[in-house]
């Protein structure tokens, strides 16, 4: 008998109101769970935060928003990559804390320091595609964005986005025809999910990840050669 312990977040959605008790949910999501046919079984506990960290986490924000302040007051995030890095850390430690909505928040600021992409609703498919066809648009050729959501990387040739597997890239180069690379492919809204806002299967905050803080690496094309 093999036993793996996982710990997940779980969000229910109850059309009928809220549970009558904490207990009473427990007992709904630990029928439901069970309730299968591949002889696996389910035992759920209830995990309770740690305070302290918590309460660390909040300290290290207020010691945040203080150099932020003093940073800010002193002219220092006048320089662009400063203030990128700034943004980046208010948004990481909004993300350890779980505040949704300072989450939010941080990431449009973070993405409002990028003028290329800052009209762009990242949580769609056309948005999505519009920011990153944006970002690549004036690189230079031979440009690509490192799409960590895909395992993979974003190039823009003729003006059509294309997305390349890492495997397909070897030393830097990409084998192409006619300029296009051989083993890419156009993202394609059919693997988009509307209900999550990112690719399906896909973390929606890595997804929009590759967008707001934005990875460029160069690449060679091997041109195909007809025999």
């Amino acid at each position: 008998m093999n036993i793996t312990k996982v710990t997940v977040a779980m969000t229910v959605v109850r059309p009928n109101g809220p549970f009558k008790s904490e207990a009473s949910m427990l007992d709904w999501m630990s029928l439901c769970l069970n309730c299968n046919t591949n002889n696996a079984a389910v035992v759920l506990e209830k995990i309770s935060p740690p305070s302290k960290a918590a309460g660390g986490l909040w300290r290290i924000n207020d010691a945040f928003e203080s150099v932020n302040k003093l940073l800010d007051a002193s002219g220092a995030l006048d320089n662009a990559e400063l203030q990128f890095a700034v943004y980046v850390l208010r948004l990481s430690i909004a993300r350890a804390a779980g505040d949704t909505a300072r989450c939010e928040a941080a990431e449009k600021s973070l993405q409002e320091l990028s003028p290329a992409i800052a009209e762009f609703d990242l949580a769609t498919f056309d948005g999505w595609v519009g920011a990153a066809k944006a970002l690549l648009a004036d690189k230079p050729p031979g440009t690509a964005l490192d799409d960590s959501a895909f395992q993979g990387y974003l190039v823009l040739e003729q003006g059509t986005l294309y997305a390349i597997p890492k495997h397909a890239v070897e030393n830097n180069k990409v084998v192409t025809e006619w300029g296009v690379p051989v083993d890419a492919y156009e993202p394609d809204q059919s693997i988009w999910s509307d209900e999550h806002k990112a690719w399906e299967a896909h973390d929606p905050m890595t997804n929009r990840d590759v967008l707001l803080m934005p990875k460029f690496v160069k690449y060679e094309k091997s041109e195909l050669t007809s025999s």
